[in-house]
């Protein structure tokens, strides 16, 4: 789907945005002078004054590893205030009983009280009123936006009007966990740096390889490729529809390709014709392309609609839902499907890895496909990793130490102890010669468990909501093995999809938008992505004609009259002031 906008994202358009800046009485300077920092703090100017912990033994790190090591912490708090925090409810957790958070306490001193939202639209309503109503948190701890949290363009926005603090200056005295990822990671800290120069949030890394090409992620039924005497899949598009015809005449009752409406194929197909950009954009130069409407896009939708025409590709997947596709591959009968377009493995099949011929098992990564005018492009995402992990606001007096707990998050125990559980029981360090998910040592394993274990290790950890340390090497340093986890597999196929990667400067990274930019950008973005979904599909399944002139004319002007052309502006002018 294109344009993906957040609920939050949506609100902004109709003026929520600044409605809750009014109504929450800031009075900033457009440079958010704070308890925390001074308004003309230059960003890095100041020095550290505390240091890391020593390092101590435990984790064997692989070879050319960055991210977070194991630290003798001990707490630094001693104070006797009680912080709130807003953060998510998930179920099954309760924060204020919850192991890790006992944890953190523990380990910092930090007395936190905990008060929760739910995901998505209800979570974001929610907190619209309590930002409304001027009677703040301490902090908001609600994750990256797929959440229900704050997008970057709310924080430069907020910030600027006073609501959040600037960081800065306390990052660069109160967090040497964060000034270590700064070295060695450069692009990290400009990534989530307003154009004012300030950064309104903690952040939290969580560099995930194989999501840089999921959009456009497909497999293979390796047991109909056997079928037809090929041990691999297809590598271009001529090739591709011979295969779909071959699976079409042994499997008549089946599907030659198939997926569902909420990770529709396209990026798939596209890439065989053009770079089609990260939800359709991408940069030329200073200029930003919205791709659907390129010739190049019209001939990916010919070569998709031939193959509709012959049946090679279910019309089906434009609208079933993924229990509906998933009746196809646990068919009682076996599986009817042999190309499927997901993100991951866990879309393709209910039943389990562990067992080898199980359904799940049978799919295996299918290459992009080159096309009639050479080479695949696969729009790679080339983001830095960098998310909102804690945002402080003007109602906390202590902002020093919120940044110091913050920053002990971003260590290594902390880290896997919010992810995976106590350590020694959920899971442990691995031992030399354990290889990881990339093929190198292995840093940590989960420990296996039985029924009742399993139970006890209940409420013992987080979601990814607040700062951690997810750095590549950390995600790829677990040993786990294709038996029991999909991500083998998915750096798999982000390896296989890294040969195709779409130019880096082709990348269009969401800028910060400024008040009336963010209003713009809602105002236009959900119109002209209900229109492209629904002229995708039409003419992906016939109808509308691709071939007909006036149709795509009209699919253009459509989109225009949206306001596609000055999406298009605001977005590059964002996106020059954000760079």
């Amino acid at each position: 789907m294109p344009l993906r906008l957040s609920r939050r994202s949506a609100l902004v358009s109709a003026g929520t945005l600044v409605g809750a800046l009014g109504l929450a009485g800031c009075s900033g300077s457009g440079g958010g002078g704070s308890a925390g920092q001074s308004p003309d703090y230059a960003q890095g100017s100041a020095s550290l004054e505390v240091e890391l912990p020593p390092e101590i033994d435990g984790p064997i790190y692989p070879e050319g590893y960055a991210g977070p090591r194991l630290r003798d912490y001990s707490p630094f708090y001693s104070g006797d205030e009680t912080f709130t925090v807003l953060t998510r409810s998930a179920p099954g957790n309760n924060l204020k009983t919850n192991a890790f958070s006992a944890f953190l306490e523990e380990q910092t001193g930090v007395t936190v009280d905990y008060q929760t939202v739910p995901m998505g639209d209800d979570g974001t309503t929610k907190v619209n009123a309590i930002i409304s109503s001027g009677d703040l948190p301490d902090a908001f701890m609600l994750g990256p936006e797929w959440m229900g949290g704050f997008s970057p363009s709310e924080l430069y926005v907020y910030g600027e009007q006073g609501l959040f603090q600037p960081l800065d200056e306390l990052i660069d005295k109160w967090a040497p966990e964060l000034q270590q990822h700064f070295s060695q990671f450069s692009e990290f800290r400009p990534a989530l740096t307003a154009p004012n120069g300030r950064m309104y949030a903690f952040p939290s890394i969580n560099q995930c390889f194989h999501c840089r090409s999921s959009s456009a992620r497909t497999w293979v039924n390796k047991n109909w490729l056997a079928e037809i005497g090929a041990d691999a899949g297809p590598t271009n598009t001529d090739e591709l529809r011979e295969v779909l015809r071959e699976f079409a005449g042994r499997h008549p009752e089946g599907k030659a390709f198939s997926g569902f409406k909420d990770e529709l194929p396209i990026e798939f197909f596209a890439s065989a014709f053009l770079n089609p950009g990260i939800d359709y954009l991408r940069k030329n130069g200073e200029a930003v392309e919205y791709t659907p409407v390129l010739d190049e896009f019209r001939e990916a939708l010919r070569y998709i609609r031939s193959l509709v025409d012959e049946a090679l590709v279910d019309p089906n997947l434009f609208t079933q839902t993924s229990e509906q596709f998933q009746r196809l591959t646990m068919h009682p009968d076996g599986n009817r499907v042999g190309f499927a377009h997901a993100s991951s493995q866990g879309w393709l099949a209910t039943d389990e890895l562990s067992k080898p011929e199980s359904v799940i098992n049978q799919f295996v990564i299918q290459q992009p496909l080159d096309g009639p005018n050479g080479k695949a492009t696969i729009p790679w995402k080339y983001d830095a990793g960098a998310y909102i992990g804690l945002v402080i606001t003007q109602a906390c007096k202590d902002p020093e130490t919120l940044v110091r707990w913050a920053d002990f998050q971003m260590s290594l125990m902390s880290t896997l102890s919010m992810r995976l559980g106590p350590f020694e029981k959920a899971w442990t360090w691995a031992k030399e010669g354990t290889t990881g998910i990339d093929g190198k040592q292995a840093m940590y394993e989960r420990i296996p468990q039985t029924e009742e274990s399993s139970k006890q290790l209940k409420n013992t950890s987080w979601d990814e909501w607040g700062p951690f340390s997810l750095s590549m090497d950390v995600r790829h340093a677990e040993a786990v093995d294709a038996t029991r986890s999909v991500e083998p597999a998915l750096y798999e196929a982000g390896t296989l999809y890294e040969q195709w990667a779409s130019p880096e400067d082709e990348y269009f990274a969401q800028p910060f938008y400024t008040t009336d930019q963010a209003a713009e950008i809602g105002e236009y973005a959900t119109n002209i992505s209900t229109i492209t979904t629904r002229y995708i599909t039409d003419f992906s399944i016939g109808r509308a004609e691709i071939d007909d002139d006036a149709a795509w004319k009209q699919f253009a002007s459509e989109l225009e009259n949206a306001g596609l052309s000055r999406y298009l502006e605001v977005q590059a002018e964002a996106s020059k002031a954000s760079s």
